[in-house]
């Protein structure tokens, strides 16, 4: 006897490709102009000129599981053939809003609540459907991310609670040690915000 195995081929080919650092907040990953997740397709079906699709979103941590509704109502995406797209988590947020996701160990009104998952592991999966008849379609786009807070920078100067001068041109170095280099969410573009306020009156608590 011999026996042959074969892949299935499907008419729409996809990947997934998540950019650190890698936010525990499901907004950061559909904010209009992010590049944080973008899904990479290509319909290679010659016989199809176009095809409307929609979409299945699976998050998978530990123990945690965030899936599409089956029944939701979103507008279709057209994918044209021999093109291929780009789709950027903005075209995708319907698919991260908490009341179209079912949810397991985490409820609605936490995620809700704090918009974030909580740190660990996971897995971001994505298939593109058929719009009416709700089949699969494609090859599963995948792809794994450690999602945790990065700790802030220490500041070294000036040193907490110090007296600087003041000089006729004021010039004051700020200078901090980053604490994110060493964690697997690092990014080696990462941007700082700085701001420095006013404590008044005077003996206010500045924390």
């Amino acid at each position: 006897m011999s026996l042959f195995a074969r892949a299935q081929v499907y008419p729409v080919q996809t990947n997934l490709v998540l950019s650190p650092p890698y936010s525990n907040y499901l907004a950061d990953y559909t904010k209009l102009g992010s590049e944080r997740l973008i899904l990479n397709t290509f319909l290679a079906d010659q016989a199809r000129p176009d095809i409307q699709v929609k979409f299945q979103l699976k998050i998978e941590g530990s123990g945690i599981l965030l899936e599409t509704r089956p029944e939701i109502n979103v507008a279709p995406y057209t994918l044209f053939s021999g093109a291929p797209v780009q789709i950027s988590g903005y075209d995708l947020e319907p698919y991260f809003r908490p009341e179209n996701l079912n949810l397991t160990v985490i409820t609605e009104t936490q995620l809700r609540r704090t918009g974030a998952l909580p740190e660990g592991y996971y897995r971001f999966s994505l298939n593109v459907l058929e719009y009416n008849r709700g089949v699969v379609i494609s090859n599963e786009a995948m792809a794994t991310a450690w999602l945790v807070l990065n700790d802030p920078p220490l500041i070294n100067f000036p040193l907490n609670t110090s007296t600087l001068p003041a000089n006729d041109p004021q010039l004051i170095r700020f200078q901090w040690t980053p604490r994110q280099t060493g964690s697997p969410n690092s990014d080696f573009t990462t941007k700082y915000q700085f701001k420095m306020v006013e404590i008044w009156p005077q003996n206010r608590n500045p924390n």
